[in-house]
């Protein structure tokens, strides 16, 4: 166990038994004082309303790590009650114990740590309870993996692998669960981290199986094994795959979210009800990655995609609801086997018409990519989550082209005298022939002349300090406008004020024709013209009379 999982443990353990029962596992026997069904035994019988702390001593490792049981184990029926493998993995083996489950708990509030459930002719471990607690958790070569029929259970940094049926099932009364934390990557210099990725791989059947409502799935690995460093970077992946779909939902207004769902033997995920799927990857599954048979779902189609250097833009169709906003996500299709988990390439929003229809268009900073998938989905709390199937892949026109040819103009007045403020645009034109995700225009102060504001119709400017803009994604013939407003502080002269545009350090593309990346504007500093000579003095026939 890491060490930093054994304080939140040992932080469970004070909390369900202070002042409650301390119970050891002494040996590894069937049964018998000191056995693992004696200590489930006495939690049962002599109940505390501080629960009991179920610990194994170190000393059993020494003989052995397997509890080889000759008959089924109790369920846990009392309540608030930690079962702490400690640092060990000690396994519960049922291979001798007949047609029976494994860990069974019917008890409400009852935590697992770092035990491994094996080899049961029934379920791995079933949980009928509510608010059940499962961490570092194995259940392997059993008929499910992990059964759920009670709420709101929590099962973190678990491994169900290679059970002849489903990893882990979700039954139709059970509600409110979470399979996994999120959190998808450690970091070695910040110490100590959550548990990784819930991983359900190698099963028979379904990798995970919801049939309640209102569970979720956060940062699960279903169908390939994966393998990281501490800082979160992959550095060994291979196919385990779930012998059917990956992810089957027919329970409402669940949600999966940043997981991996790759080269299971069917769909990666058939949504038999509508749900919530967003920031999900995979490939190499034996059917379609997303699969929404319902008559009504939203549907979205790619007609066009193009894949310049730092750009991709594409653009295609959304049928859903009347009036409705949708997100639409777009991945990258063909990803090599066995898939690891990767950002979506972008998304943006659209709100269909009194039809239910919508075009839309996107383009994004991202480097080339050969295939384009779309996913689209409602958020629509009133009347629930909804997802499209994937869109079909389309392949991306990759021109090969890194020629970006960027032109700096800049308009101001002729003239300005002393005191006064003046506006001065600079456009910058992208004439192609590929778009370009950024770049920076430089525009020293100009001297004579003092900052007052500046604005862009893209990106950031940083004119009163560092004296430079960032222009963000421009796609071929497009323009965006820097507008600097500054103060003359001179008599006399001529102000130059220059803009210069200019690649990212690093930026591999060739600008064709670099003579007009640089613009001038000049402004002549004029006297001010002279005041308006006073009134005359009123006409002798409009004196008045003397009496």
């Amino acid at each position: 166990m890491k060490p930093w999982l054994a304080l939140v443990f040992a932080s469970l353990a004070l909390s369900f038994a202070a002042s409650g029962q301390e119970l050891a596992v002494a040996n590894v026997n069937d049964a018998g004082v000191g056995s693992l069904r004696w200590a489930i035994d006495q939690a049962n019988a002599n109940v505390s309303p501080n629960g009991a702390h179920i610990y194994f001593l170190d000393s059993v490792y020494e003989h052995g790590a397997t509890v080889a049981l000759q008959t089924p184990l109790p369920a846990i029926t009392a309540s608030n009650v930690y079962v702490d493998g400690g640092y060990r993995e000690y396994t519960i083996d049922g291979h001798l114990a007949g047609t029976t489950d494994g860990l069974v708990i019917t008890g409400d509030n009852v935590a697992v740590n770092n035990l491994k459930i094996a080899n049961f002719r029934g379920d791995g471990v079933v949980i009928r309870g509510d608010n059940a607690y499962l961490e570092w958790v194995v259940s392997s070569g059993n008929h499910n993996g992990i059964r759920i029929e009670g709420s709101r259970a929590q099962i973190f940094g678990t491994s169900v692998l290679s059970n002849a049926d489903t990893g882990i099932w979700i039954t139709r009364q059970s509600r409110y669960n979470q399979i996994g934390r999120g959190g998808r990557y450690s970091c070695q210099e910040c110490g100590p981290q959550p548990p990784g990725p819930d991983d359900i791989l190698g099963n028979g059947g379904t990798g995970l199986w919801i049939e309640g409502a209102e569970n979720s799935v956060d940062s699960a690995t279903i169908g390939v094994q994966i393998k990281r460093d501490g800082f979160g970077e992959v550095i060994d992946s291979k196919p385990s795959p779930n012998g059917g779909v990956g992810i089957f939902i027919s329970g409402a207004h669940n949600t999966v979210l940043n997981s991996v769902i790759s080269n299971n033997g069917s769909a990666g995920v058939f949504l038999g009800a509508p749900a919530f799927f967003e920031d999900n990857s995979g490939a190499c599954n034996g059917g379609p990655f997303v699969v929404v048979p319902m008559i009504g779902a939203p549907r979205v189609t790619i007609t066009y995609a193009r894949s310049d250097p730092t750009v991709l833009a594409a653009s295609g169709n959304l049928q859903g609801q009347p009036n409705t906003q949708y997100e639409i996500v777009l991945g990258r299709a063909g990803l090599p086997c066995p898939a690891v988990w990767e950002p979506a390439l972008g998304k943006l929003f659209v709100t269909t018409d009194a039809n239910g229809f919508a075009p839309w268009k996107a383009k994004i900073s991202h480097l080339p990519v050969a295939n384009v998938f779309a996913i689209a989905t409602r958020r629509a709390l009133s009347s629930g989550p909804e997802t499209s199937p994937s869109s079909d892949s389309v392949a991306a026109f990759v021109s090969g082209d890194n020629r970006v040819d960027l032109e700096a103009q800049t308009f101001a007045p002729a003239s300005a005298v002393n005191s006064e403020e003046i506006e001065i645009d600079t456009v910058l034109t992208n004439n192609g022939p590929s778009a370009i995700s950024g770049f920076e225009v430089n525009i020293p102060r100009t001297p004579g002349t003092s900052f007052v504001s500046a604005s862009t119709t893209s990106g950031n400017c940083w004119l009163g300090g560092l004296q430079f803009c960032e222009i963000d994604l421009l796609g071929a013939g497009e323009s965006a406008t820097i507008r600097e407003r500054v103060k003359v502080t001179v008599f006399t002269g001529r102000l130059l004020h220059v803009a210069t545009a200019s690649f990212f350090d690093g930026e591999q593309l060739i600008d064709p024709n670099p003579s007009n990346n640089t613009a001038t504007a000049v402004i002549q500093v004029v006297a001010p013209p002279p005041p308006p000579p006073p009134p005359a003095p009123p006409s002798a026939r409009y004196r008045p009379a003397r009496h």
